[in-house]
């Protein structure tokens, strides 16, 4: 028994045709390119400029249509959901899509009556056989119907969801928009606010540290002139000198004996 969590794989042949698809499309791009814009030739051979030629001259703009889809739908088969029974509905999706959307190319001529070229011969034909019986309106109306259905058909494109994700992209925008506005007024408005000097806590149990030792005071300087001071200092040290000399040495420990009387 297969686990929940478990994530479903494609098979190699549901791989291999997805890889297919996306090569073909790749051809299908090429081939259309080189044929409109490039005038030395086709970069797909002549295989290419056939291919090329015929999807331009049957379904003109929608020419382009059929390799995105391709693309679209080689993409799908990669996951899980894309089986083979899904075949048939997936073709009949994509001729849908294409026909419609030829049709809707030719319906520009409302717009410019050269424009009725754009779908190809398959665009103008339907284009024409239906605008006369429902007119401008009602042609354009069942054509972009076919195209929805045709779509829906094919990938399982839901216009719910569609709906539901570009409603919400939108609020998210509008929401960000104002948010920013808010944030930028606000800035603008509020002036900045000084910052208290918070006290230092200490914390419980540690010791205080014990006051510096006291700075003396430095001496203040004279103002008197330098001369002045010079003499002042001259007779402060005259003075110790004097009162040095004064004073009596202790004499000094020796074996010291007295003179002969001879000297006498």
């Amino acid at each position: 028994m297969a686990q929940k969590g478990e994530v479903k794989k494609p098979g190699i042949r549901q791989e291999f045709i997805a890889i297919l698809g996306l090569f073909f499309a790749l051809f299908l791009y090429l081939s259309l390119i080189s044929e409109q814009f490039v005038d030395s030739g086709n970069w797909c051979g002549e295989v290419g400029r056939l291919i090329a030629q015929v999807l331009l001259g049957f379904t003109g703009w929608g020419a382009y249509l059929l390799p995105t889809l391709i693309t679209l739908l080689s993409l799908l088969f990669f996951g899980p959901q894309m089986s083979y029974a899904r075949l048939p509905q997936v073709t009949a999706g994509i001729t849908g899509a294409l026909i419609s959307f030829c049709a809707l190319a030719s319906s520009l001529a409302l717009y410019k009556p050269e424009l009725i070229k754009a779908g190809g011969f398959i665009g103008e034909t339907l284009y024409k056989l239906c605008h006369g019986v429902l007119g401008d309106s009602g042609t354009v109306l069942l054509f972009s119907l076919i195209l929805l259905a045709s779509l829906m058909l094919a990938t399982h494109f839901s216009p719910y969801q569609l709906t539901r994700f570009v409603f919400r992209t939108i609020v998210l925008i509008i929401r960000s928009f104002f948010k920013g506005l808010k944030s930028v007024f606000t800035k603008l408005t509020t002036r900045p606010k000084r910052k208290k000097a918070r006290p230092v806590q200490r914390k419980k149990g540690v010791a205080a540290e014990p006051p510096g030792p006291a700075l003396e005071p430095e001496p203040l300087e004279s103002n008197e002139p330098p001369l002045v001071k010079a003499l002042a200092q001259a007779e402060q040290n005259e003075e110790a000198g004097d009162a040095d000399s004064f004073r009596t040495t202790p004499v000094a420990k020796g074996n010291w004996q007295l003179p002969p009387l001879s000297i006498l």
